[in-house]
């Protein structure tokens, strides 16, 4: 299921803009998904941080294109313009620059009007960007056009204005973006191709989403990164509230960062920045720190509320073909007791029925099919599979729940107002034998029985029972050890050399080891592994003898063995060099780096708790005696450590990283700048 997208990825692949429902749905369409948006082809303005489910759960009412509505019409009355900074001036070697961006939502109506001025100062942005796009679900909104035009700056320094909003302006067409990301969303796509745009000229695109219907007691709900990576000369976001439907909001800031301006009057709360500092986005941030200003708009008040508006609106999903469920619920008895029945029920959902969202029309996102359609179909995205797995534990007489979570913002929920929005994914939670358990129903290659089963580690959830008053607090992960042992045989005279290369691991990486030799195939996995001897030994090749997988499905551990022939350490074909090199490239395969030039302004997120071992061991008749050492280091969020040892004809390589805890502060060294060489 695809419930994803939160600040964890915040601005960075999601590449349509956002839609409008009852709750302020945001679509977010990749697995490591974010908020960034487009309204042309190429070049991304970064804007806002709203997340929510992005996966629907059935086969949706489908419009036909020719049905799609659109209008060109002015906008509301309750639009309040704001006018472009008509004499911003970016560097000059920026590309794009915004005069304005300005969003307006309306809590009564559920609408949300949006103006972009958006200037191309070179060739390449004029290439880009001399088109608009705008995506819309046709089954669940309508779009209105009030303005495209293209504004030019005369030499006397004022601005001509050229309006195109005319519906031969436009073309509709229908595409799926994201097919290959097992989802459908049924979206269409408006499309302006822009006469003689120029050097200097400027964009100007504003347009409202009306939604067609929304879902019962779905309340308001909105989040505002107020980030850019493009300079921006005015932005503002106005919330026009309604006395009907009341809201709440808070401001997340962190330290040293010029919150925006907010106004807060009896019938709006408007926020507004000028010229703000260009952000530049970082990798691996931890989830639960946010770098920028963050706004959140909630009608909600409670988490029971929230968890009685989804026990409501899941209720039939839950009930649905229990018949059904009941026959296969008597297939998966087991004779080793109910344990073996839960194993054998999580085993099917994950890899019996297959990934596929269906994410259009009314209730999309959020509503999801019934456990007997999703048995019938074999396939359903992480609501449906997490209906499925619930009602089938239900069924084995085992106390089981759907849970929401975040993958994204993860722990940093429980910082937020209520909201059915902030959530981006659904696992299950069951108790069995007084222990409760938790359970991603859409992972593939996760084995172990009850106790050796990695729980997913997303911090917080809402269990969707009427009984919930309160956020769930999940179990920390247990640890996971990755271990690589290379023995290389050396033989000067190019006759018997050889690499014998055993890969194993335990706990959360056994799981991902099994999730890329199921993804890939054996043979590529194993293809990867010579190619990254063969950039430090290009003379090595694979032995006849195949590689060998030795997988414990009980106890979670998986190893597996290959070996290679070395006919030199050197160049293929040339006399060995006098001195073998290596490092402990094998600690990389686990420990996240950076390279040596990186400043960060961020914290560095590190996968907790880990332990990686790489050994090195070198052996053969022209391998001298080394001088046995051990080195050591330590820090906030580390232990790194490396054991020379020495022999007859032999030297041993011990390195080992600990993580001791998730975030790396901002000065802390990352692994590459701790002689992992």
């Amino acid at each position: 299921m695809v419930l994803h997208g939160t600040i964890k990825h915040c601005f960075r692949v999601f590449d349509t803009f956002r839609l409008w429902g009852k709750d302020r749905l945001l679509w977010i369409h990749s697995p490591q998904a974010s908020s960034q948006w487009h309204d042309s082809t190429g070049i991304r303005g970064y804007r806002r941080a709203q997340f929510s489910f992005n996966c629907s759960m059935s086969i949706r009412r489908v419009i036909p294109i020719e049905q799609a509505e659109w209008h060109i019409a002015p906008p509301a009355a309750w639009v309040q313009a704001t006018k472009p900074d008509w004499s911003f001036e970016a560097d000059s070697d920026e590309g794009l620059t915004f005069l304005l961006i300005d969003e307006q939502l309306d809590v009564e109506t559920q609408c949300c009007w949006q103006r972009s001025v958006r200037r191309l100062l070179s060739v390449s942005a004029v290439q880009a960007l001399s088109q608009v796009e705008l995506d819309f679900d046709p089954a669940a909104h309508r779009l209105l056009i009030h303005e495209l035009a293209i504004w030019r700056k005369q030499d006397d320094g004022t601005w001509q204005k050229r309006s195109m909003a005319t519906r031969d302006s436009f073309l509709l067409r229908q595409r799926e973006r994201q097919l290959e990301q097992q989802l459908l969303n049924g979206r269409v796509s408006l499309v302006a191709l822009l006469e003689d745009v120029r050097v200097g000229d400027a964009i100007d695109l504003a347009w409202t989403l009306e939604p067609r219907e929304s879902l019962a007691d779905l309340r308001f709900t909105t989040y505002y990164g107020f980030a850019w990576s493009v300079p921006v000369a005015r932005a503002t976001l106005t919330i026009h509230l309604d006395d009907a439907s009341p809201t709440r909001w808070q401001l997340h800031s962190p330290d040293g960062e010029t919150p925006p301006t907010i106004e807060e009057a009896r019938n709006r709360l408007h926020c507004s920045v000028e010229h703000p500092t260009l952000f530049s986005f970082e990798n691996n941030v931890p989830a639960d720190y946010w770098p920028f200003s963050l706004l959140e708009v909630s009608g909600w008040h409670t988490w029971s509320e929230v968890a009685r508006f989804f026990v409501s609106l899941w209720a039939d999903a839950m009930a649905d073909s229990s018949d059904e469920i009941a026959e296969l619920a008597e297939s998966l008895r087991h004779e080793n007791g109910a344990a073996g029945e839960i194993i054998r029920a999580i085993r099917f959902v994950q890899e019996e029925v297959r990934y596929l969202a269906v994410d259009f029309g009314h209730g999309s996102g959020m509503l999801p099919n019934g456990a007997g359609i999703v048995l019938r179909r074999r396939f359903g995205d992480c609501k449906d599979k997490s209906v499925l797995l619930t009602a089938l534990l239900r069924q084995l007489g085992i106390e089981a729940w759907p849970l929401l979570v975040s993958t994204g913002w993860e722990g940093a929920v429980s910082r937020l107002q209520p909201s059915a929005s902030c959530f981006s994914h659904a696992i299950v939670t069951f108790f069995h034998d007084g222990k409760r358990h938790c359970v991603d129903p859409t992972i593939l290659g996760q084995r172990g029985d009850l106790s050796h089963m990695v729980a997913p580690s997303y911090g917080y959830g809402l269990e969707v029972r009427s009984d919930v008053a309160a956020l769930l607090s999940l179990p920390d992960p247990a640890p996971a050890e990755l271990t690589l042992i290379e023995y290389f045989k050396l033989d000067h005279r190019h006759q018997q050399g050889r690499v014998e290369q055993t890969l194993s691991g335990s706990g959360g990486i056994s799981d991902d080891l099994r999730t890329a030799l199921s993804q890939n195939g054996k043979s590529a996995f194993f293809d990867d592994r010579l190619a990254d001897l063969q950039h430090h030994f290009p003379a090595l090749t694979r032995e006849e003898q195949a590689p060998d997988v030795r997988d414990d499905e009980i106890e979670n551990r998986i190893e597996l063995r290959s070996s290679y022939q070395l006919p030199t350490w050197g160049t293929p074909g040339t006399k060995p060099p006098s001195q073998f090199e290596y490092g402990a490239h094998g600690l990389f395969l686990a420990v996240e780096h950076v390279n040596n030039t990186e400043r960060r302004r961020s914290p560095w997120a590190l996968r907790y708790p880990m332990r990686a071992h790489h050994q090195v061991v070198v052996q053969g008749k022209c391998v001298q005696k080394v001088t046995e050492a051990n080195f050591r280091s330590e820090g906030p969020g580390f232990i790194y450590a490396c054991q020379v040892t020495s022999g007859r004809h032999k030297v041993t390589f011990d390195y080992r990283w600990e993580t001791t805890q998730h975030p790396l502060c901002q000065d802390s060294c990352p692994p590459s700048k701790m002689g992992l060489q």
